[in-house]
């Protein structure tokens, strides 16, 4: 049996109190996607504590990152790349612009569609938010020693790369009547 253990404050005493506990996960315990999404929680923890400063939430540092490094694609290409859907990508284009971070322009293949590319301030914003993600970076490599560090985020483009080639999701079969 693997379990968690999880200390929680006792509801019939003093609210000091507090009580441990082992839960039994069961198959959680050793399922990939429940611990994945455990990580990916502490991990966004940190990270989200570390930009607290420059208020940029992991989303928006996303978006900077892919903006910054590629001036000129448009909204939809940094929506696909990043996995956001357009309608919400919509919002974090304005957020961005009210910021002053970035500029849209207008496409010169499609008059429809918009570019994106980072102001002189939002220039600024993202290095200060490179710095402080590599430190958060640094910080989770001394959690798992450097080579497996290396070895998750080997296994994380994996498993990534095998979901963009359309290779993981089950085929959605339908009932007979």
């Amino acid at each position: 049996m693997r379990g968690v253990l999880v200390t929680t404050k006792k509801r019939s005493t003093s609210a000091g109190d507090l009580k441990a506990r082992r839960i039994d996960l069961g198959p959680l315990a050793d399922s990939a996607g429940y611990l994945l999404r455990r990580a990916q929680l502490a991990v966004f923890a940190d990270l989200i504590a570390s930009l607290e400063d420059v208020d940029v939430r992991p989303g928006l540092f996303g978006v900077l990152v892919v903006i910054g490094r590629n001036p000129g694609l448009t909204q939809s290409e940094v929506s696909e790349v990043l996995g956001i859907k357009r309608a919400n990508f919509v919002a974090v284009v304005n957020d961005l612009e009210q910021r002053g971070w970035v500029v849209r322009g207008a496409s010169p293949t499609d008059r429809r569609a918009n570019t994106l590319e980072l102001s002189v301030p939002g220039q600024a914003v993202l290095a200060r938010v490179l710095e402080l993600h590599a430190a958060h970076e640094r910080r989770l490599a001394r959690k798992l020693g450097v080579a497996q560090r290396d070895t998750l985020v080997r296994l994380l483009r994996q498993i990534a790369a095998t979901e963009a080639a359309g290779g993981t999701r089950p085929r959605r079969v339908t009932p007979r009547t």
